[in-house]
């Protein structure tokens, strides 16, 4: 007669060799989980950091559509309209005026290089200097 088998769960005692090579294989798994939750962070870091970035460009980017203009540095001749008590600052690169101000504390004291403006031309000193 043919005996019959079955497969069941027993409890079996570790051999010392057995012990050391799951302690290694443990070992092992640990130093690799540290090693992919490190690069996990790290990587989770640098996408968090671009996400930001990402965002903070989108919210400039919306904000300049919305109000329809942008802050922007530029090279500027200024022209100080001593009559009408202004200051006009023309960019550099096109001449476009980009700014109008009422006249300031300072701005009474005219410089010797000033030439006064009568808001129509430029007034020049066609008197000769003296020699």
């Amino acid at each position: 007669m043919a005996k019959r088998t079955e497969t069941i769960r027993y409890i079996h005692n570790l051999t010392p060799d057995e012990q050391a090579a799951l302690y290694a294989s443990l070992s092992d798994a640990l130093s690799e989980y540290e090693r992919l939750d490190d690069e996990r962070k790290t990587i989770a870091g640098e996408m968090t950091a671009r996400l930001k970035s990402l965002r903070a460009e989108m919210e400039h980017t919306n904000r300049r559509v919305r109000d329809g203009y942008e802050e922007r540095l530029g090279e500027c001749s200024i022209t100080r309209d001593v009559r009408a008590q202004k200051v006009y600052y023309h960019l550099l690169e096109t001449g476009e005026m980009v700014k109008e101000r009422d006249f300031e504390g300072s701005d009474y004291q005219l410089a010797l290089d000033d030439g006064l403006y009568d808001g129509d031309e430029k007034q020049d000193d066609d008197d000769p200097q003296p020699a």
